[in-house]
C-alpha cells in the first residue's frame, strides 16, 4: 500500500489528522487512509497538555497504520506557524564558467547562505528558494539542473521550535517510526494554493484556525514574513458561551454555523438552533456582534502585521483567507474586507472532495510530502 504513498500528520489548533495518500490524476490525490481527532493542546506556541497531544497523535497514526497493513517508517509532520520561524538570506555566487548546476553546486550555495544563521531554541527544518537570478536575467525558484555562470538570489530558511520537534520525535520513536520530516505549514500552503506566477506577484495568506491565526507574505518560492495571532474562530464560540450563558462549546459551534453577518443589526431577529430534543433561539444582533468583535480584532492584528513586515506590497494586493475558523461564516469575508480595507478572497485546495478551507492545511502537508523538490 505504501509503494507510491506517503504518510502525513497535520497538527491544527483544534484537531490532529493523519493521512496516507499518493498523487492521482488531474492534480488530485488518492487518499488511502484518513484519521482525525479533536485536540486543543497547542496554546501560544507551546504544547500545553503533552499527554493529550501524545495520545491524539498516537491515536490517528495507529489508525492509518492499521489501514495500511504495513509498518510505517517515515512520516511527514506539520509544523504550525506558531511553532515556526522564517529567516531570509540573500547571496551571490559566481562560477568559474557557465555550467549546468549539479547538486553539489546548489549545496555549496545553500551552505554559504545559511552559514551565519542561528536561532536559539529552534532547529532548521527546511529551505526554499524565494527567487534566483541566473546570469542576472532568468528568474527562477529552483537551481538544480539550471545553466548559469552566476547566482544572485534569496532563500527562505524555516526553523521549528526544538521543544516541538523533540516532543514529536519522542512520540514517533515510541511508535517505531525511524524518520520524521518536518513540514512548515505556511510554505506548504503557499505552494499548493498559488501557482508560481501568482506568487511572483505577492500573496498575503491568512490561515484562521480555532485559536490561532497564521499570517504570511508569500513571494516566489518562499515566505518573506510570517507571524501568528492568538485569535480564531474558537474565540467566537467562547464569547458566545459567555454572552448567552451556554454550558456547551458544541452548542456555540452550532450557533456560529448559523451566523449571517450580512443581516441588518437592528431588529428582533433570532437564530434557531436545535440541540438534541431542545430548540433554542438566540438574538441575531448579540451573536453577530460577538463575531464582528472577533473579526475586528483579527483585522487589527493583520494591520499590525502588514506594518511590522516592512514588505512593500503592490497597491492591488488581496488577502487570501483559508482555514476552518471563520471562512464558512456567511458575511465574514465581507466584514473582514471592510475592516482591513483590502479585498479578501477565500481559498482552499482545488481537490474535488477536499475543496473546503478547513481542509487546506492537511492537504498542503500531503502535497508537500509528495511533490516538494526544494532548491
Amino acid at each position: 500500500m505504501l509503494k507510491d504513498a506517503v504518510v502525513a500528520v497535520d497538527v491544527g489548533s483544534s484537531k490532529i489528522t493523519a493521512l496516507i495518500g499518493e498523487n492521482g490524476i488531474n492534480n488530485n490525490f488518492v487518499i488511502r487512509a484518513h484519521s482525525e481527532t479533536e485536540c486543543f493542546s497547542l496554546v501560544d506556541g507551546e504544547i500545553d497538555e503533552p499527554d493529550k497531544f501524545s495520545a491524539a497523535v498516537k491515536s490517528v497514526f495507529s489508525a492509518v497504520e492499521s489501514s495500511a497493513r504495513a509498518r510505517i517508517e517515515k512520516v511527514y509532520f506539520s509544523v504550525p506557524g506558531d511553532f515556526m520561524l522564517v529567516k531570509n538570506v540573500s547571496r551571490q555566487m559566481y562560477l568559474n564558467r557557465r555550467k549546468r548546476l549539479k547538486k553539489r553546486d546548489v549545496n555549496e550555495y545553500i551552505l554559504s547562505a545559511k552559514s551565519s544563521l542561528a536561532a536559539s531554541g529552534y532547529e532548521l527544518i527546511c529551505h526554499s528558494g524565494v527567487q534566483y537570478l541566473l546570469d542576472g536575467e532568468q528568474k527562477v525558484t529552483s537551481l538544480t539542473g539550471r545553466v548559469t555562470s552566476s547566482i544572485n538570489g534569496m532563500t527562505s530558511f524555516f526553523f521549528a521550535k526544538t521543544s516541538f520537534t523533540r516532543a514529536v520525535r519522542k512520540i514517533m520513536g515510541e511508535l517505531n517510526v525511524k524518520e520524521v520530516v518536518f513540514v512548515p505549514v505556511p510554505l506548504a500552503e503557499a505552494v499548493m494554493l498559488f501557482d508560481e506566477t501568482d506568487r511572483f506577484a505577492f500573496e498575503i495568506l491568512v490561515d484562521v484556525g480555532a485559536v490561532t491565526t497564521s499570517f504570511s507574505i508569500i513571494y516566489g518560492g518562499g515566505v518573506l514574513y510570517n507571524t501568528n495571532f492568538a485569535t480564531g474562530g474558537g474565540y467566537i464560540n467562547g464569547y458566545l458561551m459567555q454572552k448567552l450563558n451556554l454550558s456547551s462549546y458544541e452548542l456555540a459551534e452550532k450557533i456560529k454555523r448559523k451566523l449571517n453577518l450580512t443581516l441588518p443589526v437592528e431588529g428582533g431577529g433570532v437564530y434557531e438552533v436545535s440541540d438534541g430534543d431542545e430548540i433554542y433561539r438566540f438574538s441575531q444582533k448579540i451573536c453577530n456582534d460577538v463575531a464582528a468583535y472577533v473579526i475586528t480584532d483579527l483585522a487589527e492584528n493583520i494591520d499590525t502585521a502588514l506594518k511590522e513586515s516592512k514588505v512593500r506590497l503592490p497597491a492591488d494586493i488581496n488577502i487570501s483567507m483559508t482555514g476552518g475558523g471563520i471562512a464558512y461564516i456567511r458575511g465574514a469575508r465581507e466584514y473582514l474586507f471592510s475592516a482591513v480595507e483590502i479585498p479578501v478572497n477565500v481559498v482552499c485546495p482545488s481537490v474535488s472532495y477536499m475543496a473546503k478551507p478547513e481542509e487546506t492545511s492537511k492537504m498542503a502537508v500531503l502535497n508537500f510530502a509528495l511533490n516538494f523538490k526544494g532548491v
